[in-house]
């Protein structure tokens, strides 16, 4: 049972008058309270409106009885307190359970003080717990002693219960006196269910019984009677003494079940009533739920490596959709690569690789295991080494740009004789070697001290262009040199239009393929360097050898001197019989491949 039914039932016993301490007769009921949840035709009908007029069992709410509801010890003591008409106020208790203040504490302790009950144990009264069935036959014959009326007791075994040997010793004879008078009946199948709980229904029909057998005479005399907007008030007197009692209804509109208009998400809805007594009407409004109940979602556009996707939604209630963008995964993944030309010394290999999300592929070319690879990036050591008479190249000619005013590459006595005289004049250390401190004295920045001797052609080329791109890449590189007329200086490999020598040509040739030798253009600024050809040619990563009559544009030519055999000379076979290459006195030149005084001894082929 409700809690709202107790507190309901507190305010109802405080406005009853009790004069008498036994019910009544049977009388018509002017201020029955009608129960949506009560039919006058159920077995418990009756009872539930008899109880109620008297004022021994109120409604769990407005036109509301409850008749499946159970009743507590602490609603059971409340019902007889009510019954015997007793107003007793009891300032302690005897129940360590049962505080003062609570709305069952005086019924308890009347129950007690009259022997009704003795708790469930020591100091233990258990307000809360499920009264049986067997338990309020015991406390309904204990009530017995207040009654005026009372018949003499029923013989338990009399009693035929399909499950009598259930019934506990000390309710046996309440069981078999409450069967005896009819206060309590069996069920269907002829069981008693003594440990059952008790339901409110049952239990308005057992008092309406022991009232009737056992309680005053009672003639109502109806002083007013209840509205739906007003209280109805009953005088109960006894016709067989002078005990009366006076007993108010609350009146209260007996609303139907509403016809609701559902509140959306954010739209109000409605609930419409009408009185079932007066035909009066309500609307109440429902709040609109103020949010949507999206669903899970789901994906209507797949995202794609590096393209958006969109997930839809549905609001389950009001089925509003929205959509949210599924984020690019923001790169591809990309499964194994797969050969379709197998690389191998005279071969320059081609394979490809799928993406597993989007299967978008891509394909590239590569080189030989045992040749240079493909970068991506070139990465040289650092250019920012001392100048002395073991350099030759870039930095060594702005050294004699500023102290002897040549634009000679190597680093002679001469050379060496002009920095000591700069350095003694300066104040610095007289070495004959160009540091960083005497280079920036000499006005050049601390920039070109680090990059003049490591410049490196940029990369407008990758792996996914074929070979053939590669060549031609290389050859727009060397075109790019001549064109610019940049002139010879030996052990310089500077930009277009500075200065570059045979093998520095070479190399930013290379570089702009992603092809970094083992030997690169720091070293090319060693004066042992200097025929860095000779190691070029030497070179087996670089590519395999190939026939010096059988030339591929993009082949690199060695030359010697005619009757020699020493590699002094490599240039950049064009086609058509042309090289690109840097020769003294002339730079940076397209011309043909035969050079007065020189033979072609050697071939090598980058992208074979």
């Amino acid at each position: 049972m409700k809690a709202s039914f107790w507190r309901y039932l507190t305010v109802l016993c405080a406005l009853v008058t009790v004069i008498s301490i036994i019910p009544s007769a049977a009388n018509a009921q002017p201020n029955a309270a009608p129960f949506r949840d009560v039919s006058p035709q159920s077995w418990y009908g009756d009872g539930a409106l008899y109880c109620y007029t008297h004022g021994y069992i109120a409604g769990t709410a407005e036109g509301e009885f409850s008749p499946k509801g159970t009743l507590t010890r602490a609603m059971a003591v409340q019902i007889l307190y009510s019954m015997n008409s007793h107003n007793e106020s009891y300032p302690a208790s005897s129940f360590t359970d049962v505080a003062t203040d609570k709305w069952y504490h005086d019924a308890a302790e009347w129950a007690y003080e009259k022997a009704v009950t003795g708790g469930s144990g020591i100091g233990i009264f258990q307000p809360k717990t499920p009264i049986s069935r067997q338990d309020l036959c015991v406390m309904l014959y204990k009530c017995l002693a207040f009654s005026h009326f009372a018949e003499a007791e029923a013989d338990a075994t009399q009693i035929g219960f399909t499950d009598s040997d259930m019934i506990s010793a000390y309710a046996a004879d309440a069981v078999a006196w409450a069967a005896s008078n009819a206060i309590v009946a069996g069920y269907e199948d002829g069981s008693f269910k003594p440990k059952n709980s008790v339901t409110r229904a049952e239990a308005a029909v057992m008092i309406r019984a022991f009232d009737l057998k056992f309680g005053h005479r009672w003639q109502e005399e109806i002083r007013s009677v209840r509205s739906c907007e007003t209280d109805g008030e009953s005088l109960f007197s006894c016709t067989e003494c002078d005990i009366s009692r006076r007993v108010v209804t609350r009146g209260y509109h007996l609303w139907s079940e509403p016809t609701v208009t559902a509140a959306g998400c954010f739209t109000e809805g409605s609930r419409f009533y009408s009185c079932l007594t007066c035909n009066k009407t309500r609307t109440e409004t429902v709040p609109a739920i103020g949010y949507h109940a999206w669903d899970a979602g789901k994906i209507t556009s797949p995202a794609g490596c590096y393209f958006t996707g969109v997930r839809s939604y549905c609001c389950t209630r009001c089925k509003t959709t929205r959509t949210e963008t599924i984020p690019a995964i923001g790169s591809h993944v990309w499964g194994d690569w797969f050969d379709v030309i197998a690389a191998d010394r005279n071969t320059t290999g081609y394979r490809e690789r799928y993406c597993w999300h989007c299967a978008i592929g891509e394909g590239e070319i590569y080189r030989w295991e045992g040749y240079y690879p493909l970068l991506d990036s070139i990465t040289l050591p650092s250019g920012g080494y001392n100048i002395s008479t073991k350099n030759i190249g870039i930095k060594v000619i702005y050294v004699n740009s500023a102290l002897l005013g040549t634009t000679s590459a190597s680093y002679t006595s001469a050379t060496a004789n002009a920095v000591r005289r700069f350095q003694q004049k300066y104040g610095l250390p007289a070495t004959g070697t160009v540091d960083l401190k005497t280079w920036l004295t000499m006005g050049y920045g601390e920039y070109d001290w680090y990059n003049l001797g490591t410049y490196v052609t940029p990369m407008t080329i990758d792996r996914s262009y074929t070979a053939q791109d590669h060549i031609n890449t290389m050859i727009n590189v060397a075109w790019d040199y001549a064109y610019y007329e940049t002139e010879y200086r030996i052990g310089a490999s500077g930009p277009p239009g500075t200065y570059a020598d045979c093998s520095g040509l070479i190399y930013q040739c290379l570089y702009a393929v992603g092809i970094c030798p083992d030997t690169n253009i720091v070293d090319h600024a060693l004066a042992e360097y200097e025929y860095t050809s000779r190691w070029l040619a030497a070179d087996p990563k670089l590519g395999p050898d190939v026939p010096t009559n059988s030339l591929l544009p993009g082949d690199l030519v060695f030359y010697a001197v005619n009757g020699k055999s020493t590699v002094v000379h490599v240039a950049l076979y064009a086609g058509d019989g042309m090289i690109y290459d840097a020769w003294p006195n002339i730079g940076t030149t397209y011309r043909s491949i035969n050079i007065p005084g020189y033979y072609v001894i050697k071939a090598k082929r980058v992208f074979p």
